[in-house]
């Protein structure tokens, strides 16, 4: 492979030559007396030149040819299939002949990276030209065409040290030599490896690339591998596709008889509305449209939970579009050794916080909504209606995003898609059960159908565990609390435990470079329920509060010392992790107690904004959440949380060109993640998650609480009660009149975030 890349370098620098030479005074050569050009002279001209340019490439390559056959025909044993022989054999000739689908092979063929000591060692070569080369025969078929395999190499290399960080790396002074560059450049390799592609014929198989080399790391003592190959073939839609295609289009079929008959039904009131009809408007997309966009007047307070929400779930893409990127495929990669070294960037290497919100938010809004409803049943709750409604919000938008996923290989290709996309139909393929069982999380992030769906396994399971302490609350308060704050103790410990047990750095440090740790953090501690119980009860806490002292004044003073508390603790949960970003770890111990305590911490401080936003104690930041901007994105977060992995898996898996690594670049691709989910969400959200939401409080709304629990529809200090009374119209009432299409009475089973969304989850985390 290296002499083919010096055999094509060599052919650039000929031809430039001999045209270089031959092109300065062409125009003058051809010049009649009268200073006109001679066509025909010129023409003869141009066929000598490029005859010549020809004459010298194939004593070029045949020279290399020459001097490389012994080596090609020492791998030709019975290791290799004979059709793969023969086709290197014809692709030789080729070459030798200067055919132009040769050589079209050899320069979509990597070649030698520039900026290799700035961090770039990726060359794709041309993926797209290597697809299309086609061989053909005397009676038009095809023999072969072009396969594109992708390469990944690098050093043999020690087991990475202890507390390696990328933050670290060095050069060499300019008055030294290059041995010592390399020398001090070579621990790089601890991360990074050169990634290449050769295109081959199409008739050798992937297991015939990795025997030749295999054959090839031996003798230059390298660690080759070849991943995946591949080649030009036509879609095929399978069953999966079929059965996704038809259900959108039945919802769609749907969708549009819903919004006709919501036309026909706008004058009509609820109670003239037969139960078909109001099953139909369900389905409105002028009615769901409407909703998505008005701003809910009738909680004004916990208007700033959108904004809470939203807000995290952009700080969710920001991290991914960081954290998800390769860097080895990247131009000038070492620019981000800088960045590591910078605090300020902890918020991204740190980002992993950014899913705590949403455990809270959900903690929040059930302990909120629930007790609320237990005040006015004594105490009465339908446990599997309760966790029944949870798992039927949950379950279908889930479903589509897994049918969604099998259709990214229709959409795009590229030479990293072995790398992103490949692994997420596997795991889908053998795994998805685990998805819809909600206890994936408790699986390796490698067999999660599209990982980021870990985080529903572990809210569904805080969820359901939550009913006891709930129940503990209402009973016997100072019992429920002091349990509450018991698991988040205990669980605080075994996440210490953990972390200190498996030698492990307190978040997923991706400065490290080392692989296996990141997936050791990310499986045993990350994912399990326990590390996220703690934000999640500090969510409960604080709805029990909130029923509790809801008119709460406070004295300025204690204003400021919640404010000032909640910035030190947010700030400092943060970016306490740098020391360890850098390579400078604290001692085991401290490791252990940042890593159980610091989700916690940042919680607390996260609650306090919540608290003080709710009783009007929030000021200008109480004003930014509830920006009615952020109320519509606030409602698509479930769907954006859903279905932006897969926008950026597409992205990524598609580059078959390097980017350059600055901050610019950066906050494009981030600009461009959140705009194409966007776009790509609010129609799935139209047509599958605000109807089938609809329908689930339709269903469940038609059993009636005691007439003394009846919901007295007004407010009660800041906290309205009736947010929780008004079924659909929760949302729909404030845009469009006499909307109560929906019954008014939810159930004991009602979902957390009820409260402040018509139907869509308080998630959106795949972190």
């Amino acid at each position: 492979m290296a002499n083919k890349m010096l055999v094509f370098l060599l052919v650039c620098l000929y031809s430039s030559t001999v045209f270089c030479k031959d092109n300065i005074n062409i125009t003058e050569l051809v010049k009649d007396v009268n200073g006109n050009i001679d066509e025909q002279l010129y023409r003869q001209r141009l066929d000598n030149q490029t005859k010549s340019f020809e004459n010298g490439l194939k004593k070029l390559i045949r020279g290399g040819i020459k001097n490389l056959l012994p080596r090609i025909m020492s791998y030709n044993d019975d290791s290799i299939s004979s059709k793969c022989s023969n086709g290197m054999m014809k692709y030789i000739s080729g070459l030798s002949s200067v055919k132009l689908w040769a050589i079209r092979m050899l320069d979509a063929t990597s070649k030698p990276a520039a900026g290799l000591f700035k961090g770039t060692v990726a060359d794709f070569g041309d993926y797209d030209e290597c697809l299309e080369v086609e061989l053909p025969k005397r009676n038009g078929d095809i023999e072969f065409r072009g396969k594109y395999c992708a390469i990944e190499a690098r050093p043999l290399m020690p087991s990475t040290p202890r507390n390696f960080s990328m933050a670290k790396n060095t050069h060499a002074e300019p008055l030294d030599n290059i041995a010592k560059e390399l020398w001090i450049a070579g621990s790089a390799f601890h991360y990074l490896k050169f990634r290449l592609g050769v295109c081959i014929p199409s008739i050798c198989t992937l297991e015939d690339m990795q025997f030749i080399f295999k054959r090839i790391s031996d003798i230059i003592e390298m660690d080759i591998q070849v991943p995946q190959c591949y080649v030009k073939e036509k879609s095929v839609l399978t069953t999966i596709h079929f059965v996704v295609i038809f259900i959108l289009s039945l919802f769609l079929l749907i969708c549009i008889i819903g919004s006709i008959v919501d036309h026909q039904s706008a004058e009509a009131s609820n109670q003239n509305l037969s139960t078909l009809r109001k099953i139909l408007i369900c389905f409105s997309l002028t009615t769901n449209f409407r909703r998505l966009l008005c701003s809910s007047k009738g909680s004004e307070e916990l208007k700033a939970l959108h904004g809470l929400r939203a807000l995290s779930m952009g700080w969710i893409i920001l991290g991914h579009t960081y954290v998800w990127i390769n860097y080895q495929l990247l131009r000038g990669s070492e620019t981000i050794i800088t960045w590591f070294n910078q605090i300020h960037f902890g918020a991204i290497l740190n980002g992993w916080m950014s899913v705590e919100p949403f455990f809270f938010l959900s903690g929040f809004l059930t302990s909120y909504t629930v007790l609320k409803i237990m005040n006015k049943t004594k105490g009465r709750i339908n446990v599997p209606v309760y966790i029944l409604r949870r798992y039927i919000r949950l379950t279908p938008p889930l479903l589509l995003t897994i049918g969604l996923l099998f259709f990214l290989p229709l959409i795009s290709s590229g030479p990293m898609w072995y790398e992103r996309v490949d692994p997420e139909l596997k795991a889908c393929t053998n795994y998805w059960w685990t998805s819809i069982l909600y206890i994936s999380n408790w699986s390796t992030m490698r067999n999660i159908c599209v990982h980021p769906t870990w985080y529903l396994s572990a809210d569904f399971q805080l969820y359901v565990i939550s009913i006891v302490f709930l129940y503990a609350l209402y009973k016997f308060p100072k019992l429920g609390f002091g349990l509450i704050c018991s698991l988040i103790l205990a669980c605080s410990v075994v996440v210490g435990a953990f972390t200190y047990h498996w030698d492990l750095p307190p978040t997923i440090q991706i400065s490290s470079g080392n692989f296996a740790q990141i997936q050791e953090t990310v499986d045993y501690v990350h994912m399990k329920t326990f590390t996220h119980a703690g934000p999640y009860y500090v969510g409960i806490i604080l709805g029990y509060l909130m029923i509790k002292y809801k008119d709460v004044r406070l004295p300025w003073w204690v204003n400021l010392f919640g404010w000032c508390s909640s910035t030190i603790l947010c700030l400092s949960s943060v970016y306490g992790a740098y020391r360890w970003n850098i390579g400078e770890p604290h001692g085991p111990l401290l490791t252990a107690i940042y890593a159980g305590l610091h989700r916690t911490t940042f919680t607390v401080g996260v609650a306090w904004v919540t608290f003080a936003c709710i009783t009007g104690h929030g000021g200008p930041v109480n004003k930014i959440l509830s920006w009615s901007v952020l109320t519509p994105v606030s409602r698509l977060t479930f769907m954006i949380y859903l279905l932006h992995s897969l926008v950026m898996w597409v992205r990524m898996g598609s580059l078959k060109e390097r980017i350059y690594f600055s901050h610019y670049n950066m906050l494009y691709e981030y600009v461009g993640n959140i705009v194409t989910t966007l776009i790509l969400t609010v129609p799935f959200y139209l047509l599958l998650e605000a109807p089938l939401s609809n329908l689930e409080r339709l269903a469940f709304s038609r059993i009636r609480m005691p007439q003394d629990a009846s919901p007295e529809g007004k407010q009660n200090g800041h906290l309205t009660d009736n947010v929780v009374g008004k079924g659909l119209s929760n949302g729909i009432s404030q845009c469009k009149p006499d909307s109560g299409t929906i019954a008014n009475v939810e159930l004991m089973g009602v979902k957390s975030l009820d409260l402040v969304q018509n139907g869509v989850t308080p998630i959106g985390n795949g972190r």
